[in-house]
Formats: C-alpha cells, sequence, structure tokens
C-alpha cells in the first residue's frame, strides 16, 4: 500500500519526522501534562511518532477511523532476525488499547482497561522485516516502519484492536488483534481514611 496516497489528506509534502514522539499513554489527561511541559515518557528502544490524523478522522464514524504509528529502532540492531521479529511484537502494543478509547471519545472517562489477548501475525519473509540503517531511499517513508491502527467492535466492556503495520517498501508485513477489557462510567468510590494505604 502506499500510505501516502492512501492518506493524502495527512501525510502529504510529511515525512515520518515532521510528526512528534507518541505520547507515553495517549489519553487526554497526558496530553494536557505534556501541553504544560511535563516530560514525555519515552518508549524504550524505539522511536515511535503518531500522525496528526484529525483531517482524516473527524468526518468518520468511530470504526471507521484511523491512527498511524511510525517507528524504528533507537540505533542499530544486531544481524538476528529474531531479534528485530522481538522489536515489531514489542511495538505490537505500543498504546493499542488507547487507540479504542480515543476512537470512540471515551479516553478521558474511561475506569479500568487491560489486555485479554494479543495476537500478532507476520505474514512477510525476513528480509522484509529488518530494521535497516538510515539510507537515502527516495521514498518520503525512509527507514520507518508504519503501523494502521483502528478498531473494529467495542460492547459489554470490551473492544477489538486491529492493526496493520507496513514496511518503508509498502510490503504488509503484520498483522495484530488485540482484545481488550474497556470500562466507561463513575469511577469506584474510596473511603476516604483508606486512601493513605494504598
Amino acid at each position: 500500500m502506499d500510505l501516502w496516497e492512501t492518506y493524502s489528506s495527512v501525510l502529504e509534502d510529511k515525512t515520518p519526522e515532521s510528526f512528534p514522539e507518541a505520547a507515553g499513554m495517549d489519553v487526554p489527561w497526558y496530553w494536557k501534562e505534556l501541553e504544560q511541559g511535563h516530560p514525555n515518557d519515552k518508549f524504550p528502544g524505539l522511536k515511535t511518532l503518531k500522525v496528526n490524523m484529525k483531517a482524516f478522522n473527524e468526518p468518520r464514524q468511530p470504526l471507521d477511523r484511523r491512527q498511524l504509528i511510525f517507528y524504528k529502532t533507537i540505533g542499530d540492531m544486531p544481524d538476528d532476525a529474531n531479534l528485530h521479529m522481538c522489536a515489531h511484537l514489542y511495538a505490537s502494543d505500543r498504546n493499542s488499547l488507547f487507540i479504542i478509547s480515543n476512537h470512540l471519545e471515551v479516553g478521558g472517562s474511561y475506569t479500568q482497561m487491560g489486555s485479554l489477548a494479543h495476537t500478532v501475525n507476520f505474514h512477510a519473509p525476513t528480509k522484509h522485516l529488518l530494521f535497516k540503517p538510515v539510507e537515502s531511499t527516495g521514498n518520503p517513508q525512509g527507514n520507518w516502519f508504519c503501523k494502521e491502527d483502528w478498531t473494529e467492535r467495542a460492547s459489554v466492556g470490551r473492544g477489538l484492536y486491529h492493526s496493520r503495520c507496513w514496511a518503508p517498501d509498502g510490503t504488509h508485513v503484520m498483522t495484530v488483534m488485540q482484545d481488550g477489557m474497556i470500562r466507561v462510567g463513575e469511577p469506584p468510590k474510596v473511603n476516604a481514611n483508606a486512601r493513605g494505604r494504598l
């Protein structure tokens, strides 16, 4: 897939480096902390950049919205394909369930969230999964992989996260599906005397 064609409304005339580091926790209260100068909790080992998808998502219903996250390793990787695949597995869970709450516009009101199942399928030969050093490719994606994230279902306190990962050359290399618990509503009441013991 040509990401720059499919998502031209948000990627036109840009490169991955045009976008900021993804928030340590991709939720509204954390965004406000960052705006007030709080340092971002970076993702160890990987550089992850979050595309501003407002122009693409604003006219769409929640289940049709998308989030693009560009990622690559910090520094070069050893010549061991298993380690490269481990890095992709690590990236696959980057703020994943927050995609669901944000697309459903309940990112500021969930009370509980947790992964129930996380499945990753690799589709491509190893050569397409290797993180390569910076090189001049003429491709606007450079040497960044990209996760294309969305949700397909949310009901009875659970949400389904889905992601496709695209290699720098446009090859679909990985698919991710995560079933998660997301509870929305009033937070549980806590006895004021018990707070000091928590």
